[in-house]
Parts: C-alpha cells; structure tokens; sequence
C-alpha cells in the first residue's frame, strides 16, 4: 500500500514532468514565431505558466488530504 510520502513523492515527480512539458512546449511557441508576435506568444506562455502553478500547489494539496485521510 501506499504511505503518506509515497503520494506526494508522486505527486512531486508528475509536477516535475509537466515542468519539462510546459518548459519544452515554451521554448518551442518562443522559437517557432516570428519576432512581431512575440509578445502574444509570450503572454500565452505566462498564462500557461501561471495556470500550471495554480495546478501544482492545488493537486499537491488534494494529494496530501488524501493520503492523509486514507
């Protein structure tokens, strides 16, 4: 069965790889587009940031109640 730390040891290694994801799939929008769309492209990548981060803490936090109460 599963401890407390294995969740969120869990948890910590699929957030570490949408970081990659979301840090690979940037780069990429950022290389891709031409110079007069930057900023768009940027604002894109920051709201996708941003989101992701939200994500992150909340999915860490419903993984801890759960391991916690299960």
């Amino acid at each position: 069965y599963l401890t407390f730390l294995d969740w969120v040891y869990a948890c910590g290694y699929v957030i570490a790889i949408g970081s990659f994801v979301l840090f690979v799939w940037g780069t990429n929008e950022c290389h891709r587009n031409h110079e007069h769309s930057k900023e768009d492209v940027l604002h894109r990548i920051n709201r996708a940031d941003v989101i992701f981060q939200v994500a992150a803490i909340a999915g860490t936090l419903v993984a801890a109640a759960l391991a916690w109460l299960a």
